[in-house]
């Protein structure tokens, strides 16, 4: 458990807590304070998909909050598939970027797309570790490869511990073109 704001504990994954020990008022309070704005957009986003909140309960406690729980709110998008496709979401719209967020290109569902032809996809452990997991994420590759489309693939870590490199490399990508239609630039 951290310490983050007076007589406030923000509980991490290892608390293992199975059941809401604040109310939502408060819980938003706290954390509204001890995280950045950006990973408040993901738990917000996060209690949207889940059913933990409703937009309207989130939008009534943001009348009520502080600077920081009225922006993260007016960023929900319950469309993200996780938490860290909700940060990557953020972080590219904060570059000013062209993107869509669960698009059905073929069979296949991608995390983002920017522009026409590039394709993001966030691989959390959870969900990439297995072997028929693994063996999928690259079929998928190689046919969105084939249909022109230049995937690049960015690990829960990538993103949390290492955006600037993340940032890097997609501006890189769209800085060559790769993102327009009629580029189909395999890559």
């Amino acid at each position: 458990m951290q310490r983050c704001a007076k007589g406030a504990h923000l509980h991490t994954h290892a608390d293992a807590i199975t059941s809401p020990i604040d109310d939502l008022a408060t819980s938003l309070h706290v954390a509204s304070k001890c995280v950045d704005r950006i990973e408040l957009v993901a738990m917000l986003d996060s209690m949207l998909r889940s059913g933990m909140a409703s937009r309207y309960a989130l939008e009534t406690h943001a009348d009520a909050g502080n600077a920081a729980m009225r922006w993260a709110v007016a960023e929900l998008d319950s469309r993200s598939g996780s938490g860290v496709e909700s940060i990557v979401r953020t972080h590219l719209k904060r570059m000013r970027l062209r993107f869509d967020i669960q698009v059905r290109i073929g069979v296949w569902p991608v995390d983002v797309l920017i522009g026409n032809w590039l394709v993001i996809e966030i691989d959390g452990f959870e969900y990439h570790s297995g072997e028929s997991d693994f063996g999928r994420d690259r079929r998928k590759d190689r046919e969105l490869h084939g249909m022109g489309y230049t995937v690049l693939r960015f690990t829960y870590w990538d993103v949390v511990l290492r955006w600037e490199e993340c940032e890097r490399q997609i501006l890189e990508f769209v800085r060559a073109g790769r993102h327009l239609r009629g580029s189909k630039a395999v890559g």
